[in-house]
C-alpha cells in the first residue's frame, strides 16, 4: 500500500463496534483496485477487498455495517459503485449506474447513497435499485458532497 492513492474513512458505528472491538479505517488503493480494512491503533490490515476499477471515494452506511465505494475507472470511465459488507469483508454487490460516468464524491445519509457523476456533471442518489439524478448542469462545475447534521 506504499504507493496507494488513498482515501480514508474512519467508522465507529454501533453495528461495526458490536462486530469488532475497535473502529476500522477504510483505505482505497487505486492502483490495485482494493479497499483495505485497517485496525487504526496498530495499523494492521485486517482485510483487503477487491473493488471496481479506479476506486476513488468511500463512505460508510449509517449503521457502520456497509461501505460504498465509487469506481471512477482508469482509462475507461467507470460507472459502478461497490457495496462492501464490512463484517464479511467482501464485495456483496456492484451497482451499475447506467449512463452516469466517473462516480466521484459520495456520502450516505438517511439510508440513501448520494454521489457525484463527474462526466455527467450530476449529483445523483440511489436506494436499493432506484437511481435518481438530483442536479445536472450544462456548465463546467466541480461538486463536493458532505453530510452535515445540525443540532436541533
Amino acid at each position: 500500500m506504499k504507493h496507494a492513492a488513498a482515501v480514508a474513512c474512519l467508522l465507529a458505528g454501533e453495528g461495526l463496534a458490536a462486530q469488532r472491538a475497535t473502529p476500522s479505517l477504510l483505505v482505497l488503493n487505486k492502483t490495485s483496485a482494493t479497499l483495505a480494512i485497517i485496525e487504526p491503533a496498530s495499523g494492521k490490515i485486517l482485510a483487503t477487498v477487491p473493488t471496481g476499477a479506479g476506486p476513488h471515494e468511500v463512505a460508510g452506511s449509517d449503521d457502520g455495517r456497509v461501505a460504498f465505494v465509487t469506481n471512477y475507472g482508469n482509462n475507461t470511465p467507470g460507472n459502478t459503485l461497490s457495496v462492501i459488507d464490512l463484517a464479511a469483508r467482501k464485495e456483496v454487490r456492484r451497482v451499475d449506474l447506467g449512463d452516469l460516468r466517473r462516480p466521484h464524491g459520495i456520502v450516505v445519509t438517511g439510508g440513501k447513497v448520494v454521489f457525484t457523476a463527474e462526466a455527467n456533471r450530476a449529483i445523483a442518489r440511489f436506494k436499493g435499485k432506484q437511481r435518481e439524478i438530483l442536479i445536472q448542469s450544462r456548465d463546467d462545475f466541480q461538486a463536493t458532497l458532505a453530510d452535515i447534521s445540525w443540532p436541533i
